[in-house]
């Protein structure tokens, strides 16, 4: 009668111990799988700023300075040698570097100065190489999006943007220039957030607007 009750008492503690294990491996579980996460993407998130397409640097300097820079060179330094002789030839030469420099220089910086944002309710705009100048467009105000293409910027891959707002169809910005694809995904973009921003409640100032 004693064994029995021994062995009674045995499984019980085995038991026992067998619960509060199985009690603790699903307290952990449950502190390790976490319940209702919320998602963290923002539909309205379009990754900061950004700049134009890095080729649009070398494409504007072949389209608006070389021809200045051949008229100087054909008609600038002949006549400057034919007013003062050899020195005027070379100092001719000498302002064609100089100039061919300065231009370079101002096409790069302003590449590098000119940046674009598009948020969930503005296309903002910074650029500037001598003074900074900062717009922000409604999306409200924005009525289409235009993308245009010469044979070369097709071939280069380059695409202008258009930003056209209400009234006649104004042209209120250009971006000059960018790839194909983030043309097309400004252009996506902007209708996607334009319609999003119509769909939400009416906005106090808009509303003030349309009155």
């Amino acid at each position: 009668m004693s064994e029995d009750a021994s062995d009674r008492e045995e499984w019980l503690g085995d038991a026992g111990e067998n619960g509060d294990a199985t009690e603790d491996a699903g307290a952990a579980d449950d502190a390790g799988v976490p319940e209702d996460v919320e998602s963290t993407d923002d539909p309205t998130d379009t990754g900061g700023p950004r700049r134009l397409h890095i080729l649009t640097v070398p494409y504007r300097i072949a389209r608006q300075g070389v021809g200045i820079v051949v008229f100087l060179f054909f008609v600038g330094v002949p006549g400057l040698t034919g007013a003062l002789g050899s020195e005027g030839g070379l100092l001719g030469l000498v302002g064609i570097v100089a100039f061919a420099s300065l231009f370079v220089g101002y096409f790069f910086a302003y590449y590098r100065r000119y940046e674009y944002e598009l948020t969930a309710d503005t296309f903002d705009i910074r650029s500037g190489v001598l003074s900074r100048r900062e717009r922000e467009i409604p999306l409200r105000r924005i009525q289409n999006v235009d993308i245009s293409q010469s044979v070369v910027q097709r071939i280069l891959g380059i695409a202008s943007v258009s930003l056209e707002t209400a009234g006649g169809g104004q042209t209120e910005a250009q971006l000059q220039y960018v790839s194909e694809d983030e043309a097309e995904r400004l252009q996506s973009e902007v209708s996607r957030l334009r319609r999003a921003s119509e769909a939400s409640p009416g906005d106090p100032e808009a509303d003030a607007e349309a009155a």
